[in-house]
């Protein structure tokens, strides 16, 4: 009884080490031709979003199979609907007040959804189209990119 105990407490560990040692880290990447699809998910099947090209810098945040997570880039436009968030009173921050606000390409209630938004959220205001708030989206909603487009970029020296 004890050796199976023994045993079974080495796999755990190893399996708990494998598992910390292949977690993903972050990181800048280039992209390394012109014309490469961000799409709203991991897979072909996805719509494109945007495109970016060769030496574009993204943010890498996460991984699936053979895809990337990005966060979006800055010239993105993302909106979403001024009936579920509150104008802060600095007039350039709102905050979300409904649960899974969906971000939209468009002002447009039958465009595309980016993502959604927690109830909480803290959004830049940049404009206002159509009842809708175009908001800067960077750092809150995601895109992603084959690897075979991306090279991680070296980290500077000092």
């Amino acid at each position: 009884m004890c050796i199976k105990k023994t045993v079974l407490l080495f796999f755990i560990t190893l399996l708990f080490f494998y598992n910390v040692a292949n977690a993903f880290s972050p990181f800048i990447g280039k992209v390394k031709t012109d014309n490469v699809n961000v799409r709203l998910g991991a897979n072909i099947n996805f719509i494109t979003i945007t495109q970016l090209n060769t030496n574009d810098q993204v943010k890498v945040v996460d991984e699936l199979y053979d895809w990337y997570k990005i966060e979006l880039p800055n010239k993105i436009t993302a909106y979403v609907s001024t009936k579920y968030v509150t104008v802060l009173p600095d007039n350039e921050l709102a905050q979300v007040n409904a649960d899974n606000l969906n971000v939209r390409i468009n002002a447009d209630i039958d465009s595309a959804i980016l993502g959604q938004l927690d109830k909480g959220t803290l959004i830049k205001i940049k404009a206002v189209k159509n009842n809708f708030f175009e908001i800067d989206s960077q750092g809150l909603i995601f895109g992603w990119i084959n690897k075979m487009f991306i090279e991680k970029k070296p980290p500077k020296t000092s």
